[in-house]
């Protein structure tokens, strides 16, 4: 026969084991739900306007001592979002393009008193009209370092392209030009993008957003053309990509802020020789853009 005392003790126990899993159960069931709160009110999409971009655009010859150099200024178009994917996981994927380029004025210079032992009376050996577009994707995977602090790492497909028109020959006459002549130079490549951020991340219910990210990418597959020389293709990599971008706003609803984007990058690329001494000259491209966003999380 059983004991009273025992089965009083064993109901105990059940009654200890039932209550403990249901805390367990609602412990993990709570946990569950702040995390899938987090992650729902995490990240971001944005818009940049009325964006507008400096670039300065410099070639090098190694054959010749001759350099060119142009200024030139577009509006940009700047958009993205910033993807919560797991509490210390986030993703963003960004997208800059210019539009509506500006038309300015290239100069081919020497770098020498003399070019193919020719003495210079100028410097100047061409000038001509040039027009740069440029588009860039990125997608990027950010590692929670440590509270606001990201690593980052991904990849940048990047497309440029150089049109150039209006050739006029410098006062020594050594450049031969063909009237109306129109070049055009189509760079596209894949670029492997390491770096680290430090981002606010949230923005719905907060009364301000910040972050800054700092970016070193390498080429990890490259095509440039240039219509002047149809049958040459340069695939040559090496160079690297250093890029600063900050971001700040203000709230102006729950889930809408307004604020200001700033960026500054550098670039360098090496040249390469073709077939039948055709060169594609090694060039650095230096950026910066500044524009107005609006950020939003609906």
């Amino acid at each position: 026969m059983t004991h009273p005392l025992a089965l009083t003790v064993l109901a105990a126990g059940l009654v200890v084991l039932s209550a403990a899993a249901t805390a367990a159960e609602t412990a993990v069931a709570s946990e569950a739900d702040r995390v899938q709160a987090q992650l729902s009110e995490g990240g971001f999409s944005y818009f940049v306007g009325l964006a507008m971009q400096r670039s300065r655009y410099r070639e090098t010859a190694s054959s010749l001592p001759v350099r060119s150099e142009v200024d030139a200024n577009s509006p940009l178009l700047v958009t993205g979002a910033l993807y919560a994917v797991t509490p210390d996981w986030l993703a963003s994927l960004d997208n800059e393009t210019t539009f509506a380029p500006s038309t300015v004025t290239e100069t081919w210079s020497a770098t020498a008193p003399s070019v193919a032992g020719v003495t210079l009376g100028s410097p100047v050996l061409q000038t001509n009209q040039f027009r740069f577009s440029d588009t860039v994707t990125r997608l990027l995977a950010h590692r929670r370092v440590q509270d606001q602090w990201f690593a980052l790492g991904g990849l940048a497909m990047r497309s440029q392209s150089f049109r150039r028109f209006g050739y006029v020959a410098g006062p020594d006459g050594l450049v031969s030009i063909t009237p109306g002549q129109t070049t055009e130079e189509t760079q596209a490549e894949v670029l492997l993008q390491l770096g680290a951020a430090l981002d606010s991340e949230v923005l719905r219910g907060r009364d301000r957003h910040y972050g800054v990210r700092l970016l070193l990418g390498v080429p990890i597959w490259r095509r440039v053309e240039n219509t002047a020389f149809p049958q040459s293709r340069f695939d040559r990599l090496g160079g690297w990509d250093l890029a600063l971008e900050a971001r700040y706003s203000r709230a102006l609803a729950r889930d809408v802020q307004l604020g200001g984007w700033l960026k500054v990058s550098h670039s360098s690329r090496p040249g390469q020789s073709g077939v039948g001494g055709i060169e594609l000259p090694s060039h650095r491209l230096s950026q910066a853009a500044l524009g107005a966003e609006l950020l939003w999380k609906l």
